[in-house]
């Protein structure tokens, strides 16, 4: 009889033991623990916690604790550095009896984190690691093996997540909205598996990206052994400016700080842009954290051609890097309208700003900043090899440039290249100061391809040397132009300047000069697209004083003409002002068809006014005249030669 009332008795002792559970729970008022909560995470890391809302405790069938809104300041108490609507936890009871902590699930809602990272390259979460590292490494309070390795968490989830990032600095700012987190068990050496969702938005360049992401991983808590088994990240949206970009990487991560290097394997990324850009990459990696020390090799094809990077860093704090580019042709000018077609319409909720439309407008002036002070920022040094490169409507051949980066510079220095029909040999510097340098060497090129493809005219043709020796300070294009300094020089052979016909101008005052009967008026004509002076070969130096460039050595000579003079390129106004003296040449026979006689021996001044796009040549005749009279004069007066006996 007393083994049928048994179960019985222990039903009653397990429902009296329920009830008294509910009573404790319904009658325990958890918020007065608040204060003392707020004051130990104020002991702890000198950061106030805000609970707004209310702590309830559940017992049955877990153990529960759920708190209301709650937030957490900056260092020091000043700021906000986190905040949530909502967080659950929930911890299994019995495994409690055998010390063993299985929280069964981590939920929190609306969570808000804001990462920040100084001028002075310190964080505004500095003060949580060094603290973290502390308690790690003291023995008031170890981290054994055996007590890591006990903890487990059947699930955690984030709902509506919002994760930012904001350097002070270069004024880059990265926020992952909307983000969902579904991870399975997390517990040492056990297998799970996660999916992230969120929508990345960025400035700098401006980014608005859809994501998706799913991974196995395995992590060691005792150890850190962590790995990353089937990393899937896909990317779709608008990143800078190409609002179709669609991107997937695949990999494998593996790391053992015991043992040495991170390592990066099988990483496979496969992305378009639009309907027209398409690239394919597949690589691996390594990244030592106590050395500082990461690489990265991807080899693949970029808009169907060949393409091979590697990426080392020898410091990452400050970051320093090193890299090798390697394409068999490249064409920027397409990748580039990919790009920027659609970003006129394309917007960035969150990632706009006044200073954005602002850098926008000066680039429709043409005085926006030619200084990447992102790029001058960071210690880099790298080479870059180039079968076939265009770029802004250039065409050059076996590109090779060896570029240095750092301490708010950037220096080009080396840059060669097949180009033109001839070679280029090139040195610049660009610095943050302001100060900026060019030294430059075109050998043997074609000068009317040059100008057409730098400037859009056609001013000169002929083949030959330029050298340029230049500096400008500013930070657009206008303020380089107003402030060129430094020496050019021109040597072209058997071409012709474009716009203006000097030996026409010749046999139209040699016309004006047999018909004048009285005043004789100025002879004047606008430059036009069909008028030639051809040449057999034309010098010229200048010396570049605050964008004008002054010339006093012209020298221009053909079969039929000998041109010198002098005379200014206003290079900021574009505008031209030049004297020049115009004869015939000595090797010219005076029995010439051209009936040029009366003007030979005689310098003729012809002046070269106006704009780039509108030039016209004045000569005025009346002082060739009197200079023409005055030279018959004397050759009637001399007395005749004796004649020979």
């Amino acid at each position: 009889m007393r083994v049928r009332r048994l179960p019985i008795a222990i039903a009653a002792v397990a429902g009296l033991l329920a009830a008294a559970a509910v009573v404790f729970v319904a009658s325990f008022d958890v918020n007065r623990y608040k204060p003392e909560l707020v004051e130990a995470v104020r002991d702890r890391t000198g950061r106030v916690l805000s609970i707004d809302g209310e702590l309830s405790l559940s017992l049955l069938p877990r153990l529960g604790l759920a708190i209301g809104p709650a937030r957490l300041s900056g260092p020091g108490g000043h700021g906000e550095f986190a905040q949530f609507d909502a967080a659950q936890v929930g911890i299994a009871l019995w495994p409690l009896l055998s010390r063993r902590l299985v929280i069964e699930r981590v939920s929190l809602e609306g969570l808000k984190l804001e990462a920040v990272r100084r001028r002075d390259g310190s964080t505004n979460f500095d003060d949580l690691l060094r603290r973290a590292r502390g308690a790690a490494g003291t023995d008031a309070h170890p981290a054994p093996a055996a007590a890591a390795a006990a903890l487990s968490v059947a699930s955690l989830q984030l709902r509506q997540a919002t994760l930012g990032w904001r350097d002070e600095t270069s004024g880059r700012e990265w926020r992952l909205q909307q983000a969902d987190l579904e991870a399975g068990r997390i517990a040492s050496g056990t297998p799970g598996s996660l999916r992230l969702s969120g929508r990345l938005i960025g400035k700098r360049p401006l980014t608005d990206l859809a994501i998706e992401l799913s991974s196995g991983y395995t992590v060691d808590f005792a150890t850190l052994a962590t790995r990353l088994a089937g990393f899937d990240l896909k990317a779709r949206g608008n990143a800078g400016g190409a609002s179709t970009l669609d991107a997937r990487l695949r990999g494998e991560f593996v790391a053992d700080p015991a043992r040495g290097p991170f390592e990066l394997s099988d990483l496979n990324l496969v992305l378009s842009a639009g309907h027209d850009i398409a690239g394919s990459f597949a690589g691996h990696g390594s990244i030592d954290p106590e050395r500082e020390i990461a690489a990265l090799s991807l080899t693949g094809t970029l808009d169907g051609s060949m393409l091979h990077a590697k990426i080392a860093t020898s410091r990452f704090s400050p970051m320093a890097i090193r890299y090798e580019l390697q394409a068999d042709r490249l064409d920027l000018d397409r990748l580039r309208a990919v790009l920027e077609k659609p970003a006129a319409d394309a917007t960035v909720e969150g990632a706009g700003s006044e200073t954005d439309a602002h850098t926008d407008e000066h680039a429709r002036r043409g005085d926006a900043a030619v200084f990447p002070a992102a790029l001058a920022g960071l210690e880099a040094s790298g080479s870059v090899r180039i079968g076939a490169l265009t770029l802004r409507g250039i065409h050059a051949n076996q590109v090779t440039a060896e570029i240095r980066s750092g301490a708010n510079r950037i220096e080009l220095t080396r840059l060669g290249a097949a180009v033109f029909g001839g070679a280029l040999d090139a040195r610049a510097t660009l610095a943050g100061s302001g100060r900026h340098a060019l030294q430059m060497r075109l050998a043997g090129v074609d000068a009317g391809m040059a100008l057409r493809a730098l400037f859009g005219r056609d001013a000169l043709d002929g083949h030959g040397d330029l050298r340029i020796d230049i500096t400008a300070s500013g930070g657009t294009p206008a303020a380089l132009e107003r402030s060129l300094d430094g020496a050019a020089a021109l040597s072209l052979r058997n071409g012709a300047i474009v716009g203006v016909d000097l030996a026409d101008a010749m046999h139209r005052l040699q016309r004006a000069l047999a018909a004048v009967r009285g005043g004789l008026a100025a002879i004047e004509q606008a430059s036009g697209a069909r008028d030639r002076t051809a040449f057999s070969s034309l010098d010229a130096s200048f010396a570049i004083r605050h964008g004008i460039a002054h010339n006093n050595d012209l020298d221009l000579r053909s079969p039929l003409l000998h041109v010198t003079g002098s005379g200014d390129i206003d290079l900021a106004r574009k505008r031209i002002d030049y004297a020049v003296q115009v004869k015939l040449s000595e090797s010219s026979s005076p029995g010439d068809p051209a009936g040029l006689a009366a003007l030979r021996g005689l310098p003729v001044p012809v002046r070269l006014r106006g704009s780039f796009e509108a030039l016209s040549w004045r000569i005025d005749p009346a002082p060739l005249a009197i200079d023409i009279a005055k030279r018959e004069l004397a050759r009637r007066l001399q007395p005749p030669l004796p004649r020979r006996r």
